[in-house]
């Protein structure tokens, strides 16, 4: 097994707090929220996300991200880590 193998981990995050937030904020919300998952589990302090996994937290507009999303995260260096659609 690589190293790179060894740092991808697959994840589903629960995003149903952005629901808490105003309508016009949902997506924006998911977004934080995402971040300070990675950061906090993976202990970074930067996080990159894929083009195509904010599409999908943005697919049904601003106001109705979705509830559960299936990423995987790749630590790429101490304290940076890409996250992915799965």
């Amino acid at each position: 097994m690589s190293k790179k193998d060894a740092d991808e981990i697959t994840l589903t995050i629960n995003l149903r707090k952005a629901y808490n937030a105003p309508r016009k904020k949902r997506a924006n919300v998911a977004i934080r929220l995402l971040h300070t998952f990675i950061q906090r589990h993976f202990h970074v302090t930067y996080v990159r996300i894929d083009e195509k996994l904010n599409k999908y937290l943005w697919s049904r507009g601003a106001e109705k991200p979705p509830r559960k999303v299936t990423i995987k995260v790749n630590k790429v260096e101490e304290d940076l880590a890409e996250v992915s659609l799965a």
